[in-house]
């Protein structure tokens, strides 16, 4: 992929932009073969070959960074000063999410949203989170300071979704701490729908907003499937906060499903998520036991009889 961004010195995010890709995928496959040589004589142990991806445009899921000022945000990253640097064309996201981009800008001058400047410490908007599922469906997260403006974010929603129908689910999470942390701990959803569904080989994942899923496309359906049936069978989830995540990159793509047995809970910092069953009793071996002299008697103080 030749990357406009990365030629001019903008953005070196993607490192081995310059590599061929061929090599790439040779690279990582030799890396992970180095990791695993110790169990390379375990039983059922079998490499596969790597499963390519496109070159671009591969991304679900991107985080852009919303800088400027509320007539002219920029969304992309910061420079080395702190500064938003626009890169509404980076070319790892997918054709629907950077589609999006223009109204996101406009929405962002319509309601006042002002975005962060870091070295000031001052602003509300901090990031634009956005996921989309293979149904061409979005989900949009604002990563906000303070609750300051919900109400204007509440006020122009409607005309949002108007323009934007594939737009789903749209959430605010209120992050107030000044530091290079993606997101904080509280989630607010505005939408009536709390779930962005993942079409998976027949399997509807639900993903919620502080799930995280990044699935490479097209990629072989026999693949995708193996990996998920292996992972329900060893009844492990793939991600602590979500129903499903899906975990890929450019040279693997590996969609996870949970088994049926897996319930809703929390986590400890308190966002939704999905637990496993509690585990089932077993009958305790009884020790023998010394009882304990209780605390509260004290022994009978002997008398001399007269």
């Amino acid at each position: 992929m030749q990357c406009s961004y990365f030629d001019a010195g903008r953005c070196r995010s993607c490192t081995l932009m310059g590599q061929p890709y061929p090599a790439q995928l040779a690279a990582k496959q030799h890396r992970c073969e180095d990791l695993l040589a110790p169990f390379a004589g375990a039983p059922g142990l079998a490499w596969l070959p790597p499963v390519a991806s496109r070159e671009s445009g591969f991304r679900n899921k991107a985080k852009w960074v919303v800088g400027g000022t509320v007539a002219e945000p920029t969304l992309g990253i910061l420079d080395a000063a702190g500064h938003g640097m626009d890169l509404r064309e980076c070319g790892v996201c997918r054709p629907g999410l950077l589609a999006c981009l223009p109204t996101l800008g406009a929405f962002i001058t319509l309601a006042g949203l002002t975005p962060y400047d870091v070295p000031g410490r001052s602003g509300e908007l901090k990031y634009l989170l956005v996921t989309e599922s293979p149904d061409g469906e979005l989900m949009l997260r604002f990563v906000l300071r303070s609750r300051e403006p919900l109400a204007r974010i509440r006020k122009h929603l409607p005309g949002l979704l108007r323009e934007l129908p594939q737009l789903a689910v749209v959430s605010a999470n209120i992050h107030p701490e000044h530091k290079a942390v993606l997101e904080g701990e509280r989630e607010i959803v505005l939408t009536e729908r709390e779930t962005l569904r993942m079409r998976v080989n027949g399997i509807d994942l639900h993903l919620r907003p502080r799930a995280s899923s990044r699935r490479t496309p097209r990629s072989p359906p026999r693949s995708t499937a193996r990996r998920a049936s292996g992972s329900t069978r060893r009844g492990r989830p793939p991600c602590g906060t979500c129903t499903a995540a899906s975990v890929g990159s450019r040279s693997t793509a590996a969609a996870s499903a949970t088994s049926s047995a897996w319930r809703p809970a929390r986590t400890p910092s308190g966002a939704r998520g999905w637990a496993p069953p509690p585990p089932a009793r077993t009958a305790r071996a009884s020790w023998p036991t010394t009882p304990r002299p209780s605390r509260s008697r004290l022994p009978p103080t002997p008398t001399s009889s007269s």
